[in-house]
């Protein structure tokens, strides 16, 4: 099975993230029976976590939640990280080209 994964970020709407979910869907995955009828459901979810980041980020709340839905062959992941973590490497080439200090989005 193929992985899709959406990443609810601080800074989007649900709509937009919707909107490139759905633009950026493989053809496998809009061509299938479910796509239509889950789409709704996946919405809701994306709606859901931006309202969620929005209340909990605030108040410096660490949220990590994801939701699986499987369309056919594909497993479609809506992921909210908050803060986004940065992997160990990235973070030594941000120390070392000045960029160490900033905030991530």
């Amino acid at each position: 099975m193929e992985t899709v994964r959406i990443h609810v970020v601080e800074n989007e709407k649900a709509e937009e993230i919707i909107d490139q979910f759905v633009s950026n869907s493989p053809d496998k995955l809009k061509q299938s029976v479910d796509f239509e009828l889950q789409i709704p459901h996946i919405k809701q979810c994306v709606e859901n976590y931006t309202d969620k980041l929005h209340k909990l980020s605030g108040a410096g709340t660490t949220i990590h939640i994801e939701k699986e839905f499987t369309i056919e062959n594909f497993i479609v992941i809506v992921c909210l990280n908050y803060p986004r973590k940065k992997s160990v490497f990235v973070k030594i080439l941000d120390f070392f080209s000045g960029r160490g200090n900033e905030k991530i989005i």
